[in-house]
C-alpha cells in the first residue's frame, strides 16, 4: 500500500566568490546553520554528530539559513510568505552583500509522492524580488511504501 506524503522546505544561501561568512552574519544579525569560505575543504555532519572532511574545496563562499523550525511542517507557499515578511526589512543590508558579488537565493525542496502543481503567488514574488531574492526550486517525486513507515 501507498499513500501521498511530501516534505517542503526552503532554507536562505547566499553564496559569493569572494564571499565572507563572518560579515554575513554581522550584517544580518543572524547565526547560519551552516557557513564556509572559499578554499575550505568541504565536510558534512553524519547522523551521529561526528564530521566526516572530504579532500575537494569550496569553490566560493557560502552562508545558509533554514526556515525556523516553527515552520518547517508549514506548506512552502506559507514558507515563502515568512521569508517575503522576515528579509523586507534587511533589503540594504541585502543590497549590499549583492553589490559585494553575493547571489542571494531561497533554495526549496518540494518532494512529493506523485504529481503537484506549486505555485508562488505574484504578491510573494514581488516581494522576494524587491528585496532582490531569487527562487531555486528542486521537485522530487517518488512513493512511499506504508510498510517501511
Amino acid at each position: 500500500d501507498t499513500k501521498l506524503e511530501s516534505t517542503q522546505s526552503s532554507t536562505l544561501v547566499i553564496i559569493g566568490a569572494e564571499l565572507d561568512p563572518s560579515a554575513v552574519t554581522a550584517s544580518l544579525k543572524w547565526q547560519p546553520w551552516q557557513s564556509w569560505r572559499k578554499g575550505e575543504r568541504k565536510s558534512f555532519v553524519r547522523a551521529d554528530g561526528t564530521r566526516h572532511v572530504f579532500d575537494s574545496t569550496h569553490e566560493w563562499g557560502g552562508w545558509k539559513l533554514p526556515i525556523p523550525d516553527l515552520w518547517m511542517d508549514r506548506e512552502l507557499t506559507d514558507q515563502l510568505q515568512y521569508w517575503a515578511k522576515t528579509l523586507k526589512p534587511k533589503a540594504q543590508e541585502l543590497r549590499s552583500l549583492r553589490e559585494g558579488g553575493a547571489t542571494i537565493a531561497l533554495n526549496c525542496c518540494l518532494i512529493t509522492s506523485a504529481g503537484t502543481t506549486f505555485r508562488v503567488p505574484a504578491e510573494v514574488q514581488r516581494e522576494l524580488s524587491a528585496v532582490g531574492v531569487d527562487l531555486d526550486i528542486t521537485f522530487y517525486a517518488h512513493e512511499i511504501n506504508e510498510s517501511a513507515v
